[in-house]
């Protein structure tokens, strides 16, 4: 590529992105299909990634929002089901606080949706093993795991707009986070409480059974780790990790 082009390039992007140092280019005949290809492309992106927070905000307000994000943030990836990472900050510095909760379970979810996959834990091989092997196998986080901590109202809201993805009802009681998987083709989803949030941060990199589940009675005493450990294996949250040194 000579200097020219490569020159020309930059300015015929930085044009499309509204920057006044190219507003020469931007004023060449037929240039503004492109910059109307660019901005509608991203704000069709943040519609379809961002569902809940579009609900909560109403389409117009959204748009605007959205063509302001695009506008400063552009795509950089040509898979769209990837973009708006960030979004939920910019909402917090865009005075829309009451959506940064809605966008992070949103974005989450994208994360799940686009994770590797990986085979959970199996409960059948699991009942197979004697107590000492059962608490020194070595377990981490599936790749696609995810679990928020939000505003009850915010989880609420989110499980209201996207329906229980495990298909329990929502009991109404106040979730303390979000627990998202994708053991298989679908992402699953739902409320948990703080315990199993310890628990999935206790896994994010290889650790002991056992040792996962000690952290997880340190910050929640009065909860049943048996429990909470059969929570997160029923929903695919959990794979073995490699054989490696203990935490």
């Amino acid at each position: 590529m000579n200097a020219g082009l490569g020159q020309f390039q930059n300015d015929f992007v930085a044009a499309l992105l509204d920057h006044q140092a190219a507003a020469a280019l931007a004023r060449q005949p037929g240039y503004a299909v492109y910059r109307n290809t660019v901005f509608k492309a991203g704000i069709e992106a943040l519609e379809t990634n961002f569902p809940s927070v579009r609900g909560a905000l109403g389409a117009a307000e959204f748009a605007r929002a959205a063509a302001d994000f695009v506008r400063t943030r552009p795509p950089d990836d040509p898979r769209l089901a990837r973009y708006g990472a960030g979004f939920s900050g910019y909402l917090r510095a865009a005075d829309a606080a009451h959506c940064v909760d809605l966008a992070r379970l949103d974005r989450a979810w994208t994360e799940a949706h686009l994770s590797t996959d990986a085979a959970p834990l199996d409960p059948a091989e699991l009942a197979t093993l004697a107590a000492r092997e059962l608490a020194t196998l070595q377990v981490c986080a599936h790749p696609a795991t995810r679990c928020l901590i939000a505003a009850p109202s915010a989880i609420t809201a989110w499980l209201s707009a996207r329906g229980d993805g495990d298909g329990r009802a929502h009991d109404g009681t106040q979730p303390a986070a979000l627990l998202m998987t994708r053991p298989a083709q679908g992402v699953r989803w739902r409320s948990v409480d703080r315990a199993l949030a310890a628990l999935i941060d206790a896994v994010a990199e290889p650790i002991a059974l056992a040792t996962a589940l000690a952290a997880v009675m340190a910050k929640a005493p009065r909860c049943d780790p048996g429990a909470v450990f059969s929570v997160a294996l029923g929903q695919g949250a959990l794979i073995p990790a490699a054989t490696g040194p203990s935490r």
